[in-house]
């Protein structure tokens, strides 16, 4: 699709989960959070449920099965609606090399617009897949991130700083800054914009002053994401949105 930053406005609902991962809008259609969208006023509205994967190795995602028929539903939901708000379905995933020809099977799709890189687990030099190491994570996330960027099949950073959710300390460390300006130095070499996720300042899970500077950097583009699970997320974290561009 175009550039999402040339796209996104502040009145855009970036990156929203539907029920099929089964984590998020329990009992809430798609077309219920469409007509809560319009209500609110937005303008357009991303999807971007958790991608499955072939086999369903992987939890907290909808089903692979299940994609068909998101991607169905969505887009006839986009028709119906093309006049009111513009809809854009694409997916949240990971960067695991593994996947390459599953990553060009999904970009074959033109009905699917766009993939959001969100790492929540990385592929490690064994082919393993690891899921929350401490000790790890913070690197093996980042190394990822910045991998997948030079892949050419994501179109935005989901959470950029998830990675360092576990580090305790006030100051990152030199190695921890290195990992970060990995993230950067992809992100504006390829022009791929980063996610100033709502979810993260909300909850305050794991977002820090130190790792935004970059906010700074007139070569990295940024866009806000509501990361929405639910109604009250899409309301309170749209309001929070607008409030950053008054």
């Amino acid at each position: 699709m175009d550039d999402i930053a040339m796209i996104w406005t502040p009145d855009s609902m970036f990156h929203v989960h539907t029920w099929r991962c089964g984590h998020a809008f329990l009992g809430v259609s798609d077309e219920d959070v469409i007509k809560s969208a319009i209500s609110l006023g937005a303008d357009s509205i991303f999807f971007t449920d958790h991608a499955p994967f072939p086999d369903d190795p992987f939890g907290n995602r909808m089903m692979y099965r299940q994609l068909p028929e998101y991607i169905d539903t969505l887009s006839e939901l986009k028709k119906k609606y093309s006049s009111i708000l513009r809809i854009y379905i694409g997916l949240e995933i990971e960067y695991l090399p593994k996947y390459n020809d599953y990553y060009k099977e999904l970009r074959s799709d033109p009905r699917l617009e766009f993939l959001l890189l969100g790492q929540h687990f990385y592929e490690n030099e064994y082919g393993r897949v690891v899921f929350g190491d401490p000790d790890t994570e913070w690197y093996g996330c980042s190394r990822a991130i910045a991998e997948g960027c030079k892949t050419g099949y994501f179109d935005a950073i989901a959470h950029p700083t998830r990675q360092f959710r576990q580090i305790k300390e006030k100051s990152l460390t030199d190695g921890q800054g290195m990992a970060l300006d990995m993230i950067y130095d992809a992100s504006a070499q390829y022009s791929i914009p980063l996610e100033y996720n709502l979810s993260c300042i909300q909850t305050e899970f794991y977002d820090r002053n130190e790792l935004w500077q970059v906010a700074d950097k007139s070569e990295i583009k940024i866009i806000v994401g509501l990361d929405a699970h639910n109604l009250k997320d899409l309301e309170s974290r749209f309001y929070m949105q607008k409030k950053l561009y008054i």
